[in-house]
């Protein structure tokens, strides 16, 4: 690993077609990422939800790098949940190029705050 990028997020509700995270950052060296994003809400209703992944270099916009699902049994904000998404890119970050990370939400319905008082994601991007 040879350089590590940290956040954490404490943002309100979002809507089908969403962008959720918008993140940018300037790696000191070239290398190829890793994108880790941890997301707690609770869901409007019973339905899928679809998480789509798209990173931009600085020099190549690749979107849609991977797109994760995760259903929701329950309605009204009932639960809390949690989803991953590790995305290994073929795209090599340039030496102090900033680069970005989106995330956003495809799905039939709302991702709402988990209304805890903590933070709602984080994003971690190694550079290797």
């Amino acid at each position: 690993i040879k350089e590590v990028f940290q956040w954490n997020y404490n943002q309100g509700n979002f809507a089908n077609g969403a962008t959720v995270v918008s993140q940018d950052f300037t790696p000191t060296v070239a290398g190829k990422c890793i994108i880790m994003w941890t997301v707690n809400f609770r869901a409007n209703s019973s339905t899928h939800f679809y998480w789509t992944t798209q990173f931009d270099n600085g020099t190549t916009d690749n979107t849609d790098l991977r797109q994760d699902g995760s259903s929701h049994p329950a309605e009204n904000h009932g639960h809390n949940h949690s989803i991953s998404v590790v995305v290994p890119t073929n795209l090599s970050t340039v030496a102090n190029q900033t680069a970005t990370v989106r995330i956003s939400l495809n799905s039939g319905d709302t991702a709402n705050q988990s209304g805890d008082g903590d933070y709602e994601q984080s994003l971690v991007v190694m550079v290797i």
